[in-house]
C-alpha cells in the first residue's frame, strides 16, 4: 500500500520528508494508492482514508495506531468491514488488499484532498445533526457519502468507480483516469 498522508499523518508515524518524498516518486497512482487525514470525530480522532483513483473512503474510528504495522491493519480491517458492507466480494477486496507492506509519501492532487474535507464536513454535519457520536453509525455514513456523486470524478460516485475498476480485466495504473 502507498499512504499519502497530511503532516500531521506523517508526524504521527515519524515519517521525516525525504523517506514520504522518495516514497512518493513511485509514479501514477494505482489501485494500492491512498490518501489519509485524521477527522475529529466528537471527543476522539479517526482516520479517513480515500482512494486516489475512485474517491472511496474508509474510516479508522477510536484510537488512532502511532506503529506503522499497527497502522496498515487498522487499514485493511476497516477497507474488509467497509467495502464487504457496501456489496463488494472477497475476490474484490483481496484484489485492494497487495500485502503487509506499506509505503508513505506525502498528499498529492488538491482535488483529493477537497474531497477528503467535504467528506470530513459531512461526517461531522452527521455528528452534529444527531446530537453525538454515540447516536451516528460512521460506517453507515461512509457508506452514504461513497454512493454521492463527486464532481472530482466527473459525478459518479466513487463505489461506481471502484465496481468498475474492480471489474475482472480492467486496467488500473497509468490507464486508470482518476481525480488529478
Amino acid at each position: 500500500m502507498l499512504f499519502r498522508g497530511t503532516r500531521a499523518i506523517r508526524q504521527l508515524l515519524s515519517v521525516d520528508e525525504l523517506e514520504a518524498q522518495d516514497a512518493g516518486r513511485a509514479g501514477t497512482a494505482d489501485l494500492w494508492d491512498w490518501h489519509c487525514r485524521i477527522v475529529a470525530t466528537g471527543r476522539s480522532r479517526s482516520l479517513l482514508f480515500t482512494h486516489t483513483l475512485t474517491l472511496y473512503s474508509v474510516i479508522v474510528v477510536g484510537r488512532i495506531q502511532r506503529s506503522r504495522l499497527g497502522f496498515g491493519a487498522a487499514f485493511r480491517a476497516a477497507l474488509r468491514k467497509t467495502a464487504g458492507a457496501d456489496g463488494f466480494g472477497q475476490t474484490e477486496i483481496n484484489r485492494l488488499i497487495d500485502g503487509d507492506f506499506d509505503n508513505f509519501a506525502c498528499s498529492r492532487g488538491k482535488s483529493i484532498i477537497g474531497s477528503m474535507n467535504d467528506f470530513t464536513r459531512m461526517i461531522k454535519w452527521r455528528i452534529l445533526d444527531a446530537g453525538n457520536l454515540q447516536r451516528v453509525d460512521l460506517f453507515e455514513t461512509l457508506s452514504d457519502l461513497n454512493e454521492a456523486p463527486m464532481g472530482a470524478i466527473g459525478m459518479r460516485s466513487p463505489s461506481e468507480m471502484l465496481r468498475d475498476l474492480l471489474r475482472p480485466g480492467e486496467t488500473f495504473g497509468k490507464e486508470a483516469a482518476g481525480p488529478d
